[in-house]
């Protein structure tokens, strides 16, 4: 009986806990280039990030031609780059330009006409295209896709509990047990249970 009784309130901390891991976390400022460490410092232009265990330093700046997006001047040598995160080209100082698209299907690559490019510049063009940004995100036809069945499911039963109680006590044991009634703070805590629900299925249908 007393696991019964604890079975709501446990059933609300794990909701509170699986709503508090959704919330955005802090972004790393630290990253990897080249195989070395970069922490990012502070500059009055642009972004400056400085190698931990080396003397390299990357600086990303507001490119000044129409062309291009942002120059990151990289120990001397400036690449030029514009697109977005999942599709965008690169300016090596060389003059090559790469173009690297990222889809679900997988990643492609193509240079100019009369260049070429070895794996490690395509390692580079990566890491360029991570460092100004950010990952690609190829995720967000999945989400508008996704089905609202459990958002729906999770709102119903949750109103119904908080508006309904006695109901989700008859569906719990009322079925099992003949004249039994639910104790005042069973109502209170599925109610909270139940709103709690409501809110979830609210947000995953609104995170679609």
């Amino acid at each position: 009986m007393l696991r019964k009784r604890m079975y709501p309130g446990l059933l609300l901390i794990l909701l509170t806990l699986s709503l508090l891991g959704c919330g955005p976390t802090e972004e790393d400022i630290s990253f990897h280039f080249d195989g070395e460490l970069y922490v990012e410092g502070e500059s009055n232009e642009g972004r400056v990030l400085r190698a931990i265990d080396g003397e390299g330093t990357i600086a990303v700046r507001p490119s000044p031609g129409e062309d291009w997006d942002a120059s990151v001047m990289i120990d001397g040598e400036a690449y030029l780059i514009s697109g977005s995160a999942n599709s965008f080209r690169v300016r090596f100082p060389d003059g090559r330009v790469l173009r690297r698209s990222h889809r679900e299907s997988g990643s492609s690559g193509t240079t100019e006409a009369g260049t070429s490019a070895r794996f490690d510049d395509w390692d580079r063009v990566d890491e360029l295209g991570t460092l100004v940004f950010g990952a690609p995100d190829l995720q967000r036809e999945d989400r508008r896709s996704r089905s609202p069945l459990p958002g729906l499911l999770l709102l119903t039963v949750g109103l119904l509990s908080a508006i309904k109680p006695e109901i989700a006590f008859f569906l719990d044991l009322g079925w099992r047990l003949r004249s039994a009634e639910p104790s005042e703070a069973y109502l209170v805590i599925t109610r909270i249970v139940g709103f709690g629900m409501a809110v979830a299925g609210l947000l995953l249908l609104v995170a679609r």
